[in-house]
């Protein structure tokens, strides 16, 4: 049997906590033989040091439906937004609209989501706990917007929290202190490394947010739409990390307090588990919405300002729910 690349796909990410799946594509047919781990490893059928080429691959297998693309596609067209990128997910089928999505953008606070990710990635092979408290250094104090409210203090130099509180002040609040604490405590290449390792190598965390002088910086930020769905996607599934901490991140992004955007287009009666981004010249949203029993990823990306765009965006989404195939009651 002529095996010249082996696939990896775990139920989990393949990242110091072990392999749980493998799947063993056969060349030119590819036809695909699944093996548990402890098979391959006791089998001779396929001798590690044979392979030309072992990549992880942790990606449900979207369908594109190209009928929804035309229709987001055009839409988006009428509104201004045909240079932005959009990702629409139907998790119930694992239908996917895909427009620009592959396109880089500076993603602002979105780049949040990642860092969360990353912290319960750590979490769960005990390099921290996510009880530990930290302090704040000054040179990760950062403006943050202090939504109406919020009666939670702002970070000052010389603070002390936990992790979790971080998560939940970076998510909710989209605090830019506590993500620049939580970036330090990480490390910038974990997190890029970690979003590499489940297969969203376009997802890279270079630099701290809204401070001036970051002596570590190695370039701007990157996400692209489509990846950031896929991250949301495996969060929705519980799929990322594991499962409990999938439900713990559901919770946090769900307290998110800026739902003017993709919100404002939904149904009332739908939930929302999204993140925010904006700059004078980006604004974003991405989420995962549950409504009428069904699941959807929505993940959008415009190199506009809040002021041109948070309209467009609502409109595109509700564009999206006017068609009849999307529940409109819970």
């Amino acid at each position: 049997m002529n095996i010249n690349s082996l696939v990896l796909r775990p139920l989990t990410p393949p990242i110091r906590d072990g392999i749980n799946k493998a799947v063993i594509k056969k060349g030119i047919a590819n036809n695909i033989l699944t093996l548990s781990p402890d098979y391959f490893q006791s089998s001779n059928i396929c001798p590690l040091k044979t392979l030309k080429k072992i990549e992880f691959d942790n990606s449900t297998q979207f369908i594109p439906d190209k009928s929804l693309e035309n229709y987001v596609s055009n839409k988006m067209a009428q509104l201004g937004l045909k240079d932005a990128g959009v990702v629409l997910i139907d998790l119930n089928n694992n239908k996917i609209a895909s427009i620009n999505g592959q396109k880089s953008f500076y993603p602002a606070s979105v780049i949040k989501l990642a860092v969360m990710a990353e912290a319960f990635h750590q979490a769960s092979v005990n390099e921290i706990n996510l009880d530990s408290i930290v302090a704040v250094s000054p040179a990760n104090v950062a403006p943050t917007w202090l939504p109406d409210g919020d009666k939670r203090p702002l970070l000052k130099a010389g603070a002390k929290a936990s992790i979790r509180h971080l998560i939940e002040l970076m998510i909710t609040r989209s605090d830019n202190t506590a993500t620049n604490v939580l970036i330090e405590k990480l490390g910038r290449k974990n997190i890029s490394k970690f979003m590499a390792d489940i297969g969203l190598s376009g997802i890279q965390v270079h630099r701290k947010l809204s401070v001036e002088y970051d002596k570590n910086s190695t370039g701007s930020n990157k996400m692209t739409s489509l990846e950031t769905a896929k991250l949301l996607a495996m969060i929705a599934k519980g799929e990322l990390v594991d499962y409990k901490s999938c439900t713990e991140m559901m919770n946090i992004l769900g307290k998110q307090m800026d739902n003017e955007k993709i919100p404002a287009g939904l149904p009332k009666n739908a939930k929302i588990y999204h993140k925010t981004g904006e700059t004078s010249k980006t604004t974003h949203d991405a989420g995962i919405i549950k409504i009428g029993g069904k699941s959807y990823i929505l993940s959008i990306f415009t190199n506009l300002s809040p002021g041109s765009a948070v309209k467009k965006i609502t409109s595109l989404t509700s564009g999206i729910w006017s068609l009849p195939d999307f529940p409109k009651k819970a």
